[in-house]
């Protein structure tokens, strides 16, 4: 493992059930993305979305190229 080297990992629902919460959910995580790119060092970051179904949409990419979530992405 290298030293210095942050890896973040989300599992964000996005299914029926948090619908009432979604909007605050992305704005909440986007803004700890936004925090996360600031911090001093290397980060890696993995996020995965799930309804009755999962996908990938960070594969374990540099924190600094991860693009925000938009409330199509989560689906």
């Amino acid at each position: 493992m290298k030293k210095g080297l942050t890896e973040y990992v989300f599992v964000l629902d996005c299914s029926q059930s948090i619908s009432a919460y979604k909007t605050k959910t992305i704005e909440a995580f986007n803004h700890m993305l936004e925090e996360y790119k600031s911090r001093d060092g290397e980060g890696i970051i993995t996020t995965i979305m799930f309804n009755e179904r999962s996908r990938i949409f960070h594969d374990r990419i540099d924190i600094r190229d991860a693009k925000p979530i938009f409330e199509e992405n989560c689906i």
